[in-house]
């Protein structure tokens, strides 16, 4: 008999203490930190762009028509110092030799512009 009044009062316990944590089981996951509003305000849309069609291949991108190898130099140098610090499998989308002799400065700084705000990288940070 007391054995069972034991039984019969665990099993109301853990029923009373249980079913608050079994309804409270499904929440939603947290969303993704938003961008304050002066960011997205002060993003150039239009080198955004440039730099994303670039960045995934669809600008077409016509070569300049007298490459200057110290251009083409300082052009790689920079690419190399973003590029650098961006993931392993971003860094495999661009071939960075490539644009350094085929892009044009407005391109290049419109690449640069995309992947500082993409993966949240500067020129020359180490």
């Amino acid at each position: 008999m007391l054995l069972l009044r034991r039984t019969t009062t665990l099993i109301a316990m853990g029923l009373l203490t249980g079913t608050p944590v079994v309804l409270a089981s499904g929440t939603y996951p947290p969303a993704p930190p938003r961008l304050r509003s002066d960011v997205t305000q002060s993003i150039d849309s239009v080198a955004y762009n440039l730099g994303k069609s670039i960045y995934t291949g669809r600008a077409s991108i016509k070569s300049t028509p007298s490459p200057d190898s110290t251009r083409i130099s300082h052009t790689r140098e920079r690419l190399e110092s973003v590029v650098g610090h961006i993931p392993e499998r971003a860094q495999s989308q661009l071939d960075v030799p490539a644009l350094a002799r085929d892009l044009n400065q407005e391109s290049v700084d419109a690449l640069l512009y995309y992947l500082r705000l993409r993966f949240r990288v500067t020129e020359g940070k180490a």
